[in-house]
């Protein structure tokens, strides 16, 4: 029932004292709420490694930027499980 807003979004921006680029895989809207979302053809880890944490910070706050009076949320798909099934 989601609405795509974008696919391959890219990412520009000076956060946190740094510069960032990056592309967000695809971007959603679900009852008003934005959702980023990255693919990630890698088995799911059990925690998520550092890098993973920060590009889930870049990415939402990007989000929060380009709709600032949406709810943003960000998630990646793990899509070795889809494709093993």
């Amino acid at each position: 029932r989601a609405r795509t807003e974008a696919r391959e979004a890219p990412v520009f921006l000076s956060w946190e004292g740094r510069f960032w680029s990056g592309v967000i895989d695809l971007v959603l809207n679900e009852g008003g709420t934005v959702i980023g979302v990255d693919y990630k053809i890698t088995k799911r880890p059990k925690q998520l490694p550092p890098e993973y944490e920060q590009q889930q910070s870049v990415y939402t706050e990007a989000l929060r930027r380009v709709f600032p009076r949406r709810q943003v949320s960000f998630e990646f798909w793990w899509l070795s499980e889809t494709l093993a099934q």
